[in-house]
């Protein structure tokens, strides 16, 4: 089966979408800074580069766009994430996006390995209700030091 050709206009279009600071991005950073939690914007972490990083605590947070990252993949398996594309676009858009959500759990996989908590919110969750990610964040904090306290670490 031949693959549809991408059309000069839809290209410019997905070049056009923000990689990074994104309205999401942008509202957790806002609610973490109101919490007095100190972190780092994008910097590369184990050849992943997280949207949020509190190197003190070692916890890599990324905001997942809903589409590009496959959240009806994730949520709702093959079928779902099929059913969302028209039959003509399934050949492309259906393995680009499970690249992206294998990419996601490699890296999610990788960073855990060496140490890291690593948490994933969904964007239109963040963009719904920032305080409830800020609650997991401050949560996971308070966890980790404790065990590091308690490790003698």
């Amino acid at each position: 089966m031949r693959l549809p050709k991408i059309t000069q206009d839809v290209s410019r279009r997905m070049r056009a979408v923000r990689r990074r600071d994104t309205a999401a991005e942008k509202e957790l950073q806002r609610a973490l800074s109101e919490n007095r939690i100190r972190f780092t914007t994008h910097i590369k972490v184990l050849g992943c580069c997280p949207d949020i990083v509190l190197l003190s605590s070692r916890i890599a947070v990324f905001v997942d766009g809903d589409f590009w990252h496959g959240r009806l993949l994730v949520e709702g398996g093959a079928g779902a994430l099929k059913k969302s594309f028209r039959k003509k676009t399934q050949p492309f858009w259906v393995p680009k996006i499970t690249r992206n959500a294998n990419r996601d759990r490699n890296q999610t996989h990788r960073l855990r390995r060496h140490g890291w908590c690593v948490l994933r919110f969904w964007e239109q969750d963040i963009l719904s209700d920032a305080r409830a990610a800020v609650l997991v964040v401050v949560k996971t904090v308070l966890r980790r030091k404790r065990k590091r306290h308690l490790s003698g670490a």
